[in-house]
């Protein structure tokens, strides 16, 4: 008998998004890396990433990448959040490559690779405007000056990040900039061309707007994409990006109830179960459904109902509160789906209460 709340996830769309996406990466001269974090380090779903086109995987979860080591992934596995000083040890176990802004634990990284005997990928982070991880340029410099004397520590070059902290878009001028930087670091240490990580799903924005051209792409090595190839969209707009399938991710849920009720609660009134204040459109009596799905669920995100005539009134701790005064046929018992957001597919992908679907899974 099916379980609900249930995440389906056709993998299928999800090959087919990446095989577009790694197109158009491949077109400016880029190589894919998929981030499976969005889905909880499934395998199915990086196994799909790698049919699609991605060349390597990156997760910011430790426990998410030994999970694709153990599925027995034939690809490079990236840490993607920086290591703290805990996670260096088993970062250097499991994972081929990882980045940083930090000296001291780069030092821990060499010894723990050293012992492993082991050689581990390293890109310096730096900090292009976004506010989250990453040094200031100059810093940035010297970090990467001093990481090339450590052993067993390949440091590939630098990358940076955009749109996930501060919503910074990039842009031509902010990786002509990064990719200066690696011009004058290669004069300066004497060594090869170094690799860019030229940021994350934001960087579909500006290819697709005609702004990834100049001198500087020839320093741009790869991007690390995850929002995109679970949505197929672009993370500004949530516009659908050319060619890309829509929702390959949704949420399947149940309705256990259905009654005609006020549009506004009757009585004095306070805060919500979560502090909050809300107020009430009085639209007089409406028919209501509630659905088996919660915060406990979908933690700060947001779903949108695929059926016509269905609007989410509201969410507790474990229920969804619809109106579905326009749409005569949900009844109790009835399965109704919804569109994610990012957030909502990160906390239902990771939640122990909702039942992963894996459909459609590629014959190659």
């Amino acid at each position: 008998m099916p379980v609900y709340p249930c995440l389906y996830v056709d993998l299928r769309k999800l090959e087919h998004n990446t095989r577009v996406l790694a197109a158009m990466c491949h077109q400016f001269g880029l190589q894919l890396m998929a981030v499976t974090k969005g889905m909880g380090g499934a395998p199915d779903v990086a196994a799909a990433f790698l049919a699609g086109g991605a060349v390597a995987l990156a997760d910011s979860r430790l426990a998410n990448l030994l999970r694709l080591r153990k599925a027995g992934l034939q690809t490079e596995l990236w840490l993607l959040r920086s290591p703290g000083p805990s996670d260096v040890e088993q970062c250097a176990a499991v994972a081929d490559g990882s980045f940083h802004s930090q000296w001291s634990v780069l030092k821990a990284l060499a010894v723990h690779a050293q012992r492993f005997e082991r050689r581990h990928k390293v890109y310096i982070m730096v900090e292009m405007g976004d506010l989250r991880e990453g040094l200031l340029p100059q810093d940035a410099g010297d970090l990467f000056m001093r990481a090339r004397q450590l052993p067993n520590l390949d440091v590939l070059g630098l990358g940076t990040n955009a749109a996930c902290f501060g919503g910074i878009k990039p842009t031509a001028a902010m990786l002509q900039e990064l990719a200066a930087l690696a011009s004058q670091l290669e004069r300066e240490c004497d060594c090869g061309p170094l690799q860019i990580s030229a940021g994350n799903s934001s960087a579909a924005l500006l290819m697709n707007s005609g702004g990834w051209q100049g001198i500087w792409t020839e320093a741009m090595h790869h991007v690390r994409m995850g929002e995109s190839l679970l949505f197929g969209w672009d993370v500004y707009e949530h516009k659908a990006l050319p060619g890309c399938e829509q929702h390959p991710c949704v949420l399947r849920a149940e309705v256990i109830e259905v009654a005609v009720k006020p549009s506004v609660p009757i009585g004095p009134r306070g805060r919500n179960a979560f502090g909050q204040r809300t107020e009430f459109e009085d639209k007089g009596w409406r028919r209501r459904a509630l659905v088996a799905v919660g915060r406990q669920d979908l933690g700060a995100g947001c779903v949108k109902p695929l059926a016509e005539g269905v609007e989410v009134i509201g969410v507790t701790s474990d229920h969804l509160v619809l109106d579905v005064e326009e749409q005569p046929a949900v009844q109790v018992g009835s399965i109704l789906e919804f569109s994610l957001d990012y957030g909502a597919l990160l906390a239902l992908s990771t939640s122990k209460y909702v039942k992963k679907d894996f459909a459609n899974r590629s014959t190659m």
